[in-house]
């Protein structure tokens, strides 16, 4: 998922020899988590957001997701 490549998303819940303990699968069940990936999906822009300096703006698509937060 990021750092450490393995075959499925459920091979992180595994609790056998082969695969690692991952500290995150303690604080979420798999459910959970499969839950919050189905729901949420972030995809790249086709229009470039810029701000008042020119800046470009990466988080534009979740601007309205910052303000609540």
């Amino acid at each position: 998922m990021g750092v450490v490549s393995l075959p499925a998303v459920r091979d992180f819940w595994r609790h056998d020899s082969l695969f690692l303990a991952h500290d995150f699968t303690s604080h979420m069940t798999l459910m959970r988590f499969e839950d919050i990936k189905g729901s949420l999906h972030i995809s790249p822009q086709h229009e470039t957001s810029v701000d008042d300096d020119g800046r470009q703006l990466w988080h534009a698509k979740v601007e309205v997701l910052l303000q609540q937060v």
